[in-house]
């Protein structure tokens, strides 16, 4: 059978989740019955309190028949990490984490597609292989493996010492929001602004960021 046809016979993720006790189905009556337009399922039973993240992308992993996987930043090579070009990374939300022969395994926070295979075809030659990710560990990754090196490039560019520089990096890692379909790392500054010795870091080390 076709994708498509395997699509459309998978059980719905409320049904997974009742069925493997994640969620009562009184509990999935009420979210169905207030979930707003436009709001998934998963993030809208996360809002209610209703399940945990790791809950809900257990329950995806069963519906997508697609592995999860909780990834260590420490563990990850930045060669790896950097193995596809950075506006593709930012564009679909992937991020490379382990290459083993001819294989490079991708982790995403949502189920891949063949648009999202052929898309990423282009830049490599090696085997895809997907994993499941939590936004949140996604998210963590691309806090300290992208906007890390990102923020080291311009220390490099401004003349400073890695270790001054690194430490001015540590100030500037406020808490960053996933990344948006502009390519650019979305989250909320705030009012706050990280800063070392008193001079405002984020524009000194070129970091923007947007909503």
């Amino acid at each position: 059978p076709s994708r498509a046809a395997l699509v459309a016979h998978r059980p719905r993720l409320g049904e997974i989740l009742v069925a493997n006790s994640y969620l009562t189905a009184s509990d999935l009556k009420r979210a169905l019955d207030s979930q707003p337009a436009g709001r998934e399922l998963g993030a809208h039973l996360i809002d209610l309190g209703l399940i945990p993240e790791t809950s809900l992308y257990e329950a995806l992993s069963l519906q997508q028949n697609l592995p999860l996987v909780d990834l260590d930043p420490a563990e990850v090579p930045l060669h790896v990490a950097r193995a596809l070009p950075a506006h593709v990374v930012h564009q679909w939300g992937v991020l490379p984490f382990r290459i083993e022969g001819h294989r490079l395994f991708v982790a995403r926070p949502e189920p891949p597609d063949l648009e999202l295979e052929r898309q990423l075809s282009r830049y490599t030659r090696l085997s895809l292989r997907f994993r499941l990710i939590t936004r949140s560990n996604f998210d963590q990754l691309c806090r300290q493996l992208l906007v890390a090196e990102a923020g080291l490039l311009q220390v490099d560019a401004l003349g400073l010492g890695r270790g001054q520089g690194l430490e001015l990096l540590a100030q500037a890692l406020v808490v960053f929001g996933p990344v948006g379909e502009s390519g650019q790392f979305g989250g909320h500054l705030a009012q706050a602004q990280a800063e070392f010795r008193g001079v405002p870091l984020l524009p000194q080390l070129g970091l923007q960021f947007r909503h």
